[in-house]
């Protein structure tokens, strides 16, 4: 059953945030925070100035003149926030290289940072903003464990985007997540791949040594090419996107990096049915 948020929604997202964020301090971290900030003053500044605007971003449909960076591979909008990876979404949306099913549908959408993304799913039919912390993203999120999704079931589409490197078994929450789709039912699954073969952490692996080789303090794991055969063997059906396939100059005025969508469907029939 899904559990609504604690009921002084503020103060639970505060310490949620805290919560999260102390986990994740680490001295690189702090470092790339600070870059990143001053980035975004300068992209900021350069946007409102009255001059032309050569990017565009589709998450909150306002031109930029600049997006400004975290670290090395993340480019974000000055004025929205949005993440280069919830605009590659949008747009594969928009060129059709992603379709949505045919309404109303029911989604759920993990984790649910990407505000542009929400709105264009609620248009589609029932949305269902859901997290294991839910308080980090406002009274509208509800409960959601993927190591336990019991209850929650006839699902169309569930949207997990940089979720499955923060989850301590991707394969038992990908057969949770299969459980709660209807038959052609699909999530749709971006993560950061960083490594040829996917490598998973240690205990022994303190949050620095993670940060590093991982690309985040609180990922458990970094994934390559080869998730696909992770989802594969529960039962699902997979396909990816690649940004690639976006005409250059559109990614270039969208502020798109190499980035890969993997869509997962649930077959009609399947032996485990």
């Amino acid at each position: 059953m899904l559990k609504p948020s604690w009921n002084n929604a503020r103060g639970s997202r505060l310490l949620s945030l805290f919560r999260s964020y102390a986990d994740r301090i680490t001295t690189r971290r702090v470092t790339r925070k600070l870059d990143s900030y001053g980035d975004w003053l300068r992209a900021l500044t350069l946007t409102l100035l009255p001059t032309r605007k050569a990017h565009h971003c589709n998450a909150c449909d306002r031109g930029v003149a600049a997006f400004y960076r975290f670290g090395g591979y993340t480019l974000i909008c000055p004025l929205c926030h949005a993440l280069d990876r919830e605009r590659f979404l949008i747009c594969a949306l928009d060129r059709k290289l992603l379709g949505l099913p045919a309404g109303p549908l029911r989604i759920l959408q993990i984790a649910p940072s990407e505000k542009g993304l929400s709105k264009r799913l609620s248009q589609a039919g029932n949305l269902i903003k859901g997290d294991i912390e839910p308080g980090r993203y406002g009274p509208d999120t509800v409960q959601v464990d993927l190591m336990n999704m019991n209850g929650i079931s006839d699902l169309d589409i569930v949207v997990l985007c940089h979720v499955m490197e923060h989850v301590p078994d991707d394969r038992h929450a990908f057969r949770q997540v299969w459980s709660s789709l209807k038959p052609r039912g699909q999530v749709w699954i971006q993560v950061p791949l960083i490594y040829r073969q996917t490598l998973e952490a240690t205990p022994s692996m303190s949050r620095s040594e993670r940060d590093e080789r991982f690309g985040g303090s609180d990922h458990v794991r970094a994934y390559g090419p080869d998730i696909k055969e992770r989802i594969e063997d529960v039962g699902f059906t997979v396909a990816r996107i690649d940004s690639d396939r976006i005409p250059a100059a559109d990614r270039e005025r969208l502020g798109l990096l190499p980035d890969t969508l993997f869509i997962a469907e649930r077959p009609e029939q399947h032996n485990s049915d």
